[in-house]
């Protein structure tokens, strides 16, 4: 009895790309996660003479920016068609996002009151717009 081969087979035998590569692995970004870290629980602890009030968020944002940027840019050297690069993001998040949405709902029926669901629907809009900043 002789067995042919998938041609499938050949496609899982090639090695995975990962990611980040350790050489491009950045340090100084860990250590800039580490100081907004540090800034965030020192705010939460109401350390004195501390008055870095949103610092850490912000550095932690700046951080998220450049790194989102920087896989873009890779990717679109690899894929330049950037719809499909969000068209892919989109898929992954849209159902985190509606799961949350759903359980949001589903437990503010039981915590609010008639009056605040009003406003939790207009909330819920502009979230799934991804406007909730404009809204809030």
């Amino acid at each position: 009895m002789t067995f042919t081969s998938d041609p499938r087979d050949e496609i899982t035998k090639q090695p995975i790309e990962p990611h980040t590569p350790i050489s491009e692995y950045r340090f100084d970004i860990d250590g800039l996660r580490g100081i907004s870290i540090a800034a965030v629980v020192l705010f939460h602890a109401h350390a004195p003479d501390f008055a870095g009030e949103n610092i850490g968020v912000d550095v932690f944002f700046v951080i998220s920016g450049f790194l989102i940027t920087s896989i873009l840019q890779r990717r679109n050297e690899r894929e330049p068609e950037i719809t499909i690069i969000y068209g892919r993001r989109i898929r992954r998040l849209f159902f985190a996002l509606f799961v949350v949405l759903l359980f949001r709902v589903a437990i503010s029926f039981f915590l609010l009151l008639p009056t605040e669901l009003d406003r939790l629907g207009q909330s819920l809009v502009a979230t799934a717009q991804f406007v909730p900043d404009i809204f809030f």
